[in-house]
């Protein structure tokens, strides 16, 4: 599910890359982002295929630690930039959400909420898929451990010398 949700947000992200109708979202494309010093259409581009390709992996990986890590990296990413932007004092919704918000049709300060939400919620439940594979690997290698153990003594096998 949450691969889908990356799929459209990487689509939204395309499509306002390429939305010159209102005049200022030519402005904020043609803006140099403040973190990464380059235009904002670029930074859109950049954000639109690192989420998709995210999404395909998330799709396609069967571990669940592999899952759960692209989603804690994923959010540390989006943290590290909103961080960046805090450090340099910047209080408005950044460039990049304001064109999501136009070309969504919302208020860039209601989709600014609204994705700081989201990706908190996608460090929360990648951390929890963590700690609960985590706890399955352990009880898993405990009864592996048991199974060998049993092996050992009915054959009768000294476990050590």
């Amino acid at each position: 599910m949450f691969a889908i949700l990356l799929g459209v947000v990487s689509l939204i992200m395309l499509l306002a890359a390429f939305d010159k109708d209102r005049l200022e979202n030519e402005r904020l494309l043609q803006q140099t982002d403040l973190v990464f010093g380059v235009s904002g259409q670029a930074v859109l581009l950049l954000a639109a295929g690192y989420y998709f390709l995210v999404g395909v992996f998330l799709l396609v990986a069967s571990e669940p630690v592999v899952k759960a890590l692209l989603m804690v990296w994923l959010t540390s990413i989006y943290l590290s930039y909103r961080l960046g932007l805090g450090w340099l004092a910047h209080t408005k919704p950044c460039a990049l959400i304001t064109l999501m918000a136009h070309k969504m049709g919302v208020i860039p300060k209601s989709a600014d909420h609204l994705m700081a939400v989201l990706f908190l919620g996608c460090l929360f439940l990648g951390s929890a898929m963590l700690i609960m594979e985590r706890q399955r690997l352990k009880e898993f290698h405990k009864t592996k451990f048991m199974e060998r153990y049993r092996q050992f003594r009915e054959r009768g096998i000294p476990l050590s010398k």
